[in-house]
C-alpha cells in the first residue's frame, strides 16, 4: 500500500530530476551539436525526372536503405530504412517512376513514391522454401542462388521475379500477381534476360551445366527448354559470368583463363570456347578478373584490377580485343527522341574520363570530358545518367558516380563536380579525438614551462630559436593568406585552434572502406580526408587507431598510426600500418605493408626524445615489434623494470584467450614473449561474446568512498581487470541458454568474480569503468532486457591502495550487485569521460529507436533497498525500483534519431563538467553532455548587468559608509 505509493511518487520525482538534467531549451538546439544523415554504401544509383519536372538522384543499398538526393545540392530529401527482419534488399526496379524493391529473400515487394518516399503498395510474393537465397549487390547480373528480377513493358507493365524454381509476374502499378510458374528443380537460378517478348531463365546445376527455359513474358507460357553442358561452371569464385545487352551469355574460367560464350536467343546447346592467352590478356592476374556488360551490342568487358579489355563477341565469329584501357563503369540513358546512349566513366585517382557512345559502339567525341577531383576517391564503381536535349541542338547530361571510397558525386557536362556526399561516414569503424593546437601565446607558455627542468641553458636557447622559426613560418603563411589583416587582428575562428575550454577538437574517423576523415567537432565539416585503397577492418570488424604524439609539442608535428587488414593477400599478406599527421592528414610515411600479421597492439606510456609514444605490435608468432622502431625506443623498452610489460589476446571466433609477458631484456628485435595463462572456451558449448577492458585514459578522482556512518570503502581499482561475457546452454535445462560474466585479471589470468544469468540470451552490452561494471542482457524468461550493475570494493582497509600489482596476492574483492528491468531496446552502451573524474558518470544507451539516452551512474547504486535505512537516506541513496524508464527528455539527441546506431564515443574537455559525445551508425551525431550539470561555468542566461549593479552598489555603499564613519569618529574625538 503506502510503500508502493511512495515508491511511485519517488519515481515521478526522480524522472523529473532526470528530465531536467538531460533536457535543453529550444534555442539551444543546434548550438552545441550537429547531425548528419547518410544512406551508406550504395549499390544502385539512377537519375530520375518526375512528371512535374522535378529531378532527383535515387539510391539504394542491399543493406536495406533507399533514398532520394536533391539534384542541385545532394541533400537527402527522403530515406527509407528497412526493418532488420526484412532489411536485405535483393533487387531494385526503376521504370516509369515506379521505384520497386524486392526484399526479405524474395518474400516481399514494395513500391515507393519517388517524390516523397511514401509507400504505394506492398505485396507478399507467397513463394515457398526460401531458405537458401544468396544476397548480391543490386547491380550484379549473374546471381547464382539469388533473387532475379526483369521488367516487361506492355499495356500493363510487369515485373518478373525468380526465386529458386519459382517464377511469378506482378503488375507494377498495384503488385497483383499476373501469372506464376513452378518449374522442376534444375539447380539454382543464375540470370534472367528479356529478348523481345521472350524471357530466358537460366539455372545452374553445379558440376553438370546450365538449363535454359524460354517463357512468354506476358503470359508465362513455357515455349521451350534446353541444356548446355558446362561442368566447369560452379558457384565458386573461380568463374565469372555475365549477359550482354544483346543476349550473349559469357563466362570466364579464372583458373585456366578460358573464355566461353553462347547466344541465348539462338538456343545453342554448346559454348564457343576461346583461350584468353591467344588474345594477349595477362593470365597471372585473372584471379581478380570479372566480366561485365557495357550495354553495347556485341561487346563485353574483361576487368582485371584497374584495367579492362573490351571484347568483341558476335555469335560464332569468335572473340577479339577491341580496346585496352583503364577500368570503367557503364550506364545507358535515352534522349528525347528515344535514341539510346551509353556512358562510360573510367579513371582512377583524381581524374575521371567520361565517354559517350551509341548502342552500336559509335563514339560521340563532342561529349567526351575529363573530370578533375580534389581528392583521390579510387575507381568509379557504378553510375547513373540523365540526358537533356538543349535548344541549340546539343546534348547535355548529368552523371551520378559512386566511387570506390563510397562517396557519391554529381558531374555535369562541362566537367564540373556539382556536389559530393561522403557516404563512408555511415560505416565508421574507429574514432579518436585530437586536442587542437592552442595558438602562439600558448605554445610559448608551454615551452617556458617545459624548459624549467632543463639544466643546460644552451639547449634551452637552441630550442627557443627553433620555436621562433616555427612561429615565424606560421606568421608568413598567415600573411600570405590574409595580408595586412595579420597585423591588426588574430586569426579567425575557422582555423583549427583550441578554444578557451578545449571543447573544440578534431575528430579522426576511419571507415570500414579504408577512408580516414578529419572532422571539426564544432560544425562536423570535413577538414581533410585520405583514402587508402587496400585497407579493410580486421576479422572482428575493428580498426586500430592511436594518437602517439599530440599537438602540444610545437617543435614536432602530431603523429597518429592506423593498423588495418589487407583487402587482397596478393597485394599484402600481412598487416597494413599507416602513420600520418592527424591535424592535416599528411602522411608521415607511405602506407607500409608489414611482413607479419598483427593480432594485438598496445601503447606504452613511455615517450622517446620526439615526445612520441611507443606501440607494441604482437604477431601471430607471439613476437613483439616496436613502432617507432629505433635504437632509442629499444633502449627505452629495455630500461623498463623486468616483468613489467604484459599483453593479452582474445579471439571471439575461436573462443581462445591468453596472456603473455614481453621479455624487455631481449638484445635484438623482435622481442620474445612468455605465456602466462590461457583459456579455451568450447565454442560449441560456450560462445565468447565480448571482452571489455577499462579505458586506459580515464581518471579516477578518489580511490575510496565515505559512507554515511563515517566508514571508508576502498574501491577495487585493478587496472588489468577485463570483463568477459559468454553465452552457453544451461546444463540443467538443455533447451535454454544462459549468460555468464567473468571478471579476469589479464596479467595473472585469475578469475576475480563470476556470475551466471539463467534463461538469458545475447546480445550483451558492457560498460567497464573504475570499480564498477554495468551490462545489459536479454532475459528470455521475462521477455525483457535487464540492466545489471556490479561494484567491487577492497575487503582489507589497511592495505596500500596507492599502487597495484597483479603479481602480489590480493584478497577477493567484495562485490555488490543489483539488476533492473530496462524496457527500451538498446544496441550499444558507453559512459561519459571527464577531465579529472570528479563529475558523476553518466551511462549512455544507444536505443533501437535511434535515441541516445543517458542515466546517471548514481541512479544505478547497487545498495538501493526497498526500505532505505536512515544512513541511506542521509547519503542520498534512493529506494529500489525494479524498472528503469527513459522518457523523451532523457534523450541527449532530442528528435535527431540515429538509425542503426553501432558505437558511442566520449571524451573529456577542459571543463570538468562537460563531455563530448559522438554517436555513429547510419547517421552521425555529436553533442556536449553535462551529467552533473554545468557547475564550473556560469549559465548562458546569467544576468551580468544585475550582478554588476549589485556589486557596484555594494562597493559604493561601502565607500560612502566608510567616509561617514570617519567623519563620525572625528566628530566624537573633538568632543
Amino acid at each position: 500500500g503506502k510503500m508502493a505509493v511512495s515508491a511511485w511518487v519517488f519515481l515521478g520525482v526522480l524522472a523529473a530530476v532526470l528530465k531536467n538534467g538531460a533536457a535543453m531549451h529550444e534555442d539551444q538546439v543546434g548550438s552545441y551539436d550537429w547531425y548528419r544523415q547518410f544512406v551508406g554504401p550504395v549499390s544502385f544509383v539512377a537519375l530520375d525526372q518526375g512528371s512535374q519536372g522535378s529531378k532527383r538522384v535515387l539510391v539504394a543499398s542491399e543493406k536495406g536503405v533507399l533514398g532520394s538526393l536533391n539534384w542541385k545540392t545532394g541533400h537527402l530529401e527522403w530515406r527509407q530504412v528497412y526493418e532488420p527482419e526484412t532489411g536485405a534488399i535483393d533487387a531494385v526496379l526503376l521504370q516509369r517512376s515506379a521505384f520497386i524493391t524486392v526484399s526479405h529473400g524474395g518474400r516481399l515487394i514494395r513500391s515507393w513514391d519517388v517524390t516523397q518516399g511514401t509507400l504505394y503498395w506492398e505485396m507478399a510474393t507467397e513463394f515457398k522454401d526460401l531458405t537458401d537465397v544468396v544476397l548480391y549487390p543490386l547491380d550484379v547480373v549473374w546471381k547464382p542462388g539469388g533473387v532475379l528480377v526483369e521488367y516487361v513493358q506492355g499495356k500493363k507493365d510487369l515485373m518478373v521475379v525468380v526465386v529458386g524454381a519459382q517464377i511469378a509476374a506482378f503488375y507494377t502499378n498495384n503488385g497483383i500477381r499476373a501469372w506464376s510458374v513452378a518449374m522442376e528443380a534444375k539447380g539454382v537460378p543464375c540470370t534472367l534476360h528479356l529478348s523481345g517478348s521472350t524471357l530466358h531463365a537460366v539455372w545452374l546445376e553445379q558440376g553438370v551445366g546450365l538449363s535454359v527455359s524460354k517463357l512468354n513474358a506476358s503470359t508465362g507460357d513455357l515455349l521451350s527448354e534446353y541444356h548446355i553442358p558446362a561442368p566447369w561452371i560452379t558457384t565458386e569464385d573461380d568463374v565469372s559470368c555475365t549477359v550482354s545487352n544483346d543476349g550473349v551469355l559469357a563466362c570466364l574460367q579464372r583458373t585456366r583463363g578460358d573464355f566461353y560464350h553462347i547466344r541465348l536467343a539462338e538456343g545453342g546447346e554448346q559454348f564457343v570456347f576461346t583461350m584468353l592467352s591467344s588474345l594477349n590478356v595477362p593470365l597471372p592476374q585473372l584471379e581478380m578478373a570479372r566480366l561485365v556488360s557495357p550495354g553495347i551490342e556485341g561487346q563485353l568487358a574483361l576487368q582485371v584490377g584497374g584495367y579492362q579489355w573490351v571484347l568483341g563477341v558476335k555469335g560464332e565469329e569468335g572473340v577479339q580485343v577491341l580496346e585496352q584501357s583503364g577500368r570503367a563503369v557503364w550506364s545507358k540513358g535515352a534522349l528525347d527522341g528515344g535514341r539510346e546512349v551509353v556512358v562510360s566513366v573510367g579513371g582512377r585517382g583524381k581524374e575521371l574520363d567520361v565517354v559517350c557512345s551509341g548502342v552500336d559502339g559509335t563514339e560521340m567525341r563532342e561529349m567526351k570530358q575529363v573530370v578533375v577531383l580534389e581528392e583521390d576517391k579510387g575507381m568509379p564503381q557504378r553510375i547513373g545518367v540523365h540526358f537533356v536535349s538543349k535548344p541549340d541542338g546539343t546534348i547535355g547530361y548529368r552523371i551520378a558516380v559512386v566511387m570506390e571510397d563510397d562517396s557519391i558525386l554529381l558531374i555535369q557536362q562541362n566537367g564540373a563536380v556539382v556536389w559530393v556526399r561522403e557516404e563512408a561516414l555511415a560505416s565508421i569503424a574507429a574514432l579518436e579525438y585530437l586536442d587542437l593546437p592552442a595558438g602562439q601565446e600558448a605554445a610559448i607558455e608551454r615551452f617556458m614551462e617545459s624548459s624549467k627542468n632543463e639544466p643546460n641553458p644552451l639547449k634551452v636557447a637552441i630550442s627557443r630559436l627553433k620555436l621562433q622559426i616555427v612561429l615565424i613560418k606560421e606568421f608568413v603563411v598567415d600573411l600570405q593568406q590574409r595580408g595586412v589583416a595579420s597585423f591588426i587582428q588574430r586569426q579567425d575562428s575557422t582555423q583549427l585552434l583550441r578554444d578557451r575550454f578545449n571543447t573544440r577538437k578534431l575528430i579522426m574517423a576511419v571507415s570500414s572502406v579504408g577512408k580516414i576523415f578529419g572532422l571539426d567537432s564544432r560544425s562536423g565539416s570535413v577538414v581533410w580526408q585520405k583514402y587508402l585503397h587496400n585497407l579493410k577492418p580486421f576479422l572482428d570488424g575493428s580498426l586500430r587507431l592511436y594518437i602517439l604524439r599530440p599537438t602540444n609539442h610545437p617543435l614536432h608535428t602530431p603523429l597518429a598510426v592506423l593498423y588495418a587488414a589487407s583487402k587482397s593477400d596478393e597485394v599484402c599478406g600481412g598487416t597494413w600500418r599507416f602513420a600520418f599527421n592527424p591535424l592535416t592528414g599528411a602522411p608521415d610515411s607511405q602506407p607500409e605493408c608489414l611482413s607479419y600479421s598483427v593480432v594485438q597492439t598496445s601503447v606504452l606510456p613511455v615517450v622517446d626524445s620526439s615526445h612520441s609514444k611507443v606501440v607494441l605490435e604482437l604477431t601471430k608468432d607471439m613476437e613483439v615489434h616496436l613502432y617507432p622502431s629505433s635504437p632509442e625506443t629499444h633502449l627505452l623498452i629495455s630500461s623498463l623494470p623486468e616483468s613489467s610489460v604484459f599483453m593479452y589476446t582474445a579471439h571471439l571466433d575461436t573462443g581462445a584467450l591468453s596472456g603473455l609477458m614481453v621479455d624487455t631484456r631481449d638484445d635484438t628485435l623482435p622481442l620474445s614473449t612468455h605465456p602466462m595463462w590461457s583459456v579455451q572456451f568450447q565454442t560449441e558449448n560456450e560462445k565468447l561474446l565480448s571482452v571489455v577492458p577499462k579505458l586506459s585514459t580515464e581518471h579516477v578522482n578518489s580511490p575510496a568512498r565515505v559512507i554515511a556512518d563515517g566508514k571508508v570503502q576502498h574501491k577495487y581499482l585493478n587496472p588489468h581487470l577485463i570483463a568477459i561475457a559468454t553465452e552457453s546452454r544451461d546444463p540443467t535445462e538443455v533447451a535454454k541458454s544462459m549468460v555468464s560474466l567473468y571478471l579476469v585479471d589479464s596479467l595473472s589470468g585469475g578469475v576475480v568474480y563470476h556470475t551466471v544469468h539463467k534463461q538469458a540470451t545475447s546480445p550483451v552490452h558492457l560498460v567497464h569503468s573504475e570499480n564498477w561494471l554495468t551490462y545489459l542482457y536479454n532475459n528470455h524468461k521475462l521477455r525483457r532486457y535487464e540492466l545489471a550493475v556490479l561494484e567491487l570494493y577492497e575487503p582489507n582497509t589497511t592495505a596500500d591502495h596507492t599502487s597495484w600489482s597483479s603479481l602480489a596476492p590480493h584478497a577477493t574483492p567484495e562485490v555488490v550487485g543489483q539488476a533492473y528491468g530496462f524496457f527500451p531496446m538498446a544496441d550499444v552502451m558507453a559512459t561519459t569521460q571527464t577531465l579529472r573524474g570528479i563529475t558523476h558518470k553518466g551511462i549512455l544507451f544507444g536505443l533501437h529507436s535511434g535515441h541516445i539516452g543517458m542515466v546517471p551512474k548514481d541512479f544505478l547504486d547497487p545498495r538501493r533497498a526497498l526500505e532505505p535505512t536512515e544512513e541511506m537516506k542521509e547519503e542520498g541513496i534512493p529506494p529500489y525500483i525494479p524498472q528503469i524508464l527513459l522518457g523523451p527528455m532523457n534523450y541527449i539527441n532530442y528528435n535527431q534519431t540515429i538509425t542503426r546506431v553501432r558505437q558511442i564515443f566520449a571524451t573529456a574537455t577542459g571543463l570538468e563538467s562537460t563531455c563530448l559525445v559522438t554517436a555513429c551508425g547510419l547517421d552521425l551525431f555529436h553533442t556536449r553532455v553535462m551529467p552533473s550539470k554545468q557547475f564550473d561555468m556560469l549559465a548562458e542566461d546569467f544576468d551580468y548587468k544585475l550582478i554588476a549593479a549589485v556589486v557596484g552598489g555594494l562597493l559604493l555603499g561601502t565607500i560612502l559608509l566608510s567616509l561617514w564613519a570617519k567623519r563620525k569618529t572625528l566628530a566624537m574625538l573633538w568632543k
